[in-house]
């Protein structure tokens, strides 16, 4: 592992290769590129229905959406609160509650950005074992500049701590609902936090990291 160097897309990951042993000086960081599909494109108009979260990643936790689902069968806390979720599911359900959608088909490029426009934040539903690596559901939410809800850990425990004021961290589906809705009620995020993102993740930047690293 010392006999080569190491690109991460974060800190983080970092920080944990350099905690099994690797020399901090063979492993350079590059932030991820931005995507190039519309969804970042100025010309889009993005609003927000306060009710609307989605999780359209395909590392979603059935077990969490299972857990989600039968806990608003029984408290209907998000439809009490005006909330509705989009969710991506492997699995066929016969009965939702009226507050929760699954989406288990492929979303065409107009679907998906119609969700990123309507939805107020975006869920990050990944497994404990999702450990130390990127998620394109997360850069995505940045780009659309919208807040971010995800489960505790690695990468959204990096992010809520440099972006704490739209980057946050839930434990389990309890905890979920109720920052559902207390963010539901919460102030308008500074425009700034979004700009320092997109600017950290330019081509601009990216080509002085790799030019420090080849050159």
């Amino acid at each position: 592992m010392n006999k080569v160097n190491h690109i991460v897309f974060a800190d983080f990951i970092k920080d944990y290769l350099i905690s099994l042993g690797v020399d901090s000086n063979r492993i350079f960081v590059v932030s991820h590129p931005l995507p190039t599909s519309a969804l970042v494109s100025k010309e889009i108009d993005i609003v927000s229905e306060d009710s609307v979260y989605i999780a359209l990643g395909h590392a979603n936790d059935e077990r969490i959406i299972d857990n989600l689902i039968e806990y608003e069968k029984q408290e209907h806390r998000l439809e009490k609160n005006n909330i509705h979720l989009v969710l991506r599911s492997q699995k066929e359900y016969d009965k939702l509650p009226p507050s929760i959608d699954i989406v288990t088909d492929f979303l065409d490029e107009e679907q998906y950005r119609y969700y990123y426009k309507v939805a107020k934040g975006i869920l990050i539903l990944y497994p404990d074992c999702f450990k130390y690596r990127f998620s394109g559901a997360l850069l995505d939410a940045f780009v659309a500049r919208k807040k971010i809800i995800g489960r505790n850990i690695p990468i959204i425990q990096h992010y809520a701590r440099k972006y704490s004021s739209c980057c946050i961290f839930f434990d389990e589906v309890e905890d979920l609902v109720m920052k559902l809705i207390t963010d539901k009620m919460g102030a308008d995020i500074d425009e700034r936090i979004y700009d320092s993102f997109l600017k950290t993740h330019s081509d601009e930047v990216i080509t002085s990291q790799l030019n420090e690293i080849l050159l």
